[in-house]
């Protein structure tokens, strides 16, 4: 089968010649050269068919181009919304800190005051009991001074 599919292939000393003949519709070149003959031939619905696939190709690569621009834009965007809403979350964290540790410290602040409280009232029970217990046995101890200076005298005298 020859270079076109057509033709035959002879062999004249140590060299093959390929010999192919096609029917030529569009341009064709001759070029001889050395005593070489080269034909040429250019099929123009391959050159479209090139020129076509090759746009298409230039088509996808842009497209390609196109949505990595957009894919990276749309990266900065989420990047940026994220920083924001970290940040928003961290203020609100704070804030929150801020008020559990307000809380915090009102309750602790209340449960001191109650603390003291309850221990001036304690405090002063003790002193107007002490004081009280303190008045009582002193009655008693004038009492028994009393009876031990008084009674026996009285006592000598009843007995008699």
């Amino acid at each position: 089968m020859g270079l076109f599919g057509g033709g035959n292939s002879t062999a004249i000393g140590p060299t093959t010649y390929n010999v192919g003949f096609n029917e030529v519709q569009g341009p064709a070149a001759s070029v001889i050269g050395d005593g070489k003959v080269t034909i040429t031939y250019t099929d123009q619905g391959a050159v479209a068919g090139g020129i076509n696939l090759a746009g298409q190709a230039l088509d996808v690569g842009r497209a390609a181009f196109d949505t990595g621009e957009r894919t990276f834009k749309e990266a900065v965007g989420f990047a940026d919304r994220s920083r924001a809403d970290s940040f928003n979350l961290a203020g609100k964290a704070l804030d929150i800190n801020k008020q559990t540790n307000s809380e915090a410290l009102g309750f602790v602040e209340r449960r001191q005051a109650d603390v003291i409280s309850k221990f001036e009232s304690f405090a002063s029970r003790t002193t107007a009991q002490n004081d009280e217990r303190i008045i009582t046995a002193a009655k008693w101890a004038v009492g028994a001074v009393v009876a031990a200076l008084v009674l026996p005298p009285v006592l000598k005298r009843v007995a008699g």
